[in-house]
């Protein structure tokens, strides 16, 4: 028969009862070898009707279904005085909605960017002294503006302009860091984070990642091309004003300006 959970001892986590007394439910659809099993969360509500994973061997089995490499299949309708489940807690960024509705017809977009390694502040023939190459390593996802925060995003939000240049489209300036720290809070407070997130500013790391096209990175020397006026307004191009974001190339995240 079974046994109340937790009355033997924990593993080195304090998770109790995962070596026998019922078998648990995986979320995986079983494949042949454990070789070709899903390392993260990528199945969503849906039933199917393919074979399931069970794991850890129940009151019912010898030693050798216990152990924790063990697998075992059945189909998912099935149920079992011997089988069971626990729970886990999915990261919401896999079900992130990266259009943020602001106000009326205005939103932020938001690219998401994978985890990785990447060489900083790398040498390029215009270097200056404070720019050190070396590996910087992002161990989570994260999630950056698609564009650069427009004035009708800003007047959303702040409700007035600060802006030299003015257009909806044209990215907000003439803001300080705590102005634009308070954009983020503001964002927070309105409730606009999805869950499990807030809004900030990225670091710098962050940045530079997301600038050079994070692990899709084809190596340019500026965002997303080698030569500038693909992908920037600068000064021999910009008829010294801003312009409109998005209307140069994106680099290779879809990220623009």
């Amino acid at each position: 028969k079974t046994h109340e959970v937790g009355t033997k001892t924990a593993n080195e986590l304090g998770l109790y009862d995962m070596s026998g007394n019922v078998w648990e439910w995986c979320l995986d659809d079983y494949t042949d070898n454990s070789s070709k099993a899903k390392a993260e969360f990528t199945r969503g509500k849906d039933s199917g009707s393919t074979l399931r994973v069970n794991r850890g061997g129940s009151w019912n089995n010898d030693a050798r279904y216990c152990r924790a490499a063990n697998r075992n299949i059945r189909v998912p309708l099935i149920t079992l005085i011997r089988l069971g489940f626990r729970v886990a807690l999915a990261p919401d960024q896999y079900e992130v909605n990266t259009k943020i509705a602001l106000s009326g017809t205005v939103s932020l977009e938001l690219v998401k960017v994978e985890a990785g390694s990447f060489t900083m502040s790398a040498k390029d023939g215009e270097n200056y002294n404070n720019e050190v190459s070396h590996t910087a390593t992002l161990t989570k996802d994260y999630y950056i503006g698609k564009y650069e925060v427009t004035q009708e995003q800003w007047e959303a939000v702040m409700g007035n302009n600060p802006s030299r240049f003015k257009g909806n489209k044209l990215p907000v300036e003439r803001v300080s860091w705590h102005q634009a720290m308070e954009f983020c809070e503001k964002l927070n407070e309105q409730g606009k984070a999805p869950a499990g997130y807030h809004f900030t500013l990225p670091t710098e790391t962050q940045w530079e990642y997301a600038a050079k096209g994070g692990n899709k990175s084809q190596g340019y020397k500026y965002s997303g091309s080698n030569t500038l006026g693909e992908v920037a307004w600068y000064n021999g191009n910009s008829g010294d004003k801003t312009h409109e974001v998005g209307t140069k190339t994106a680099n290779e995240l879809g990220l623009y300006d």
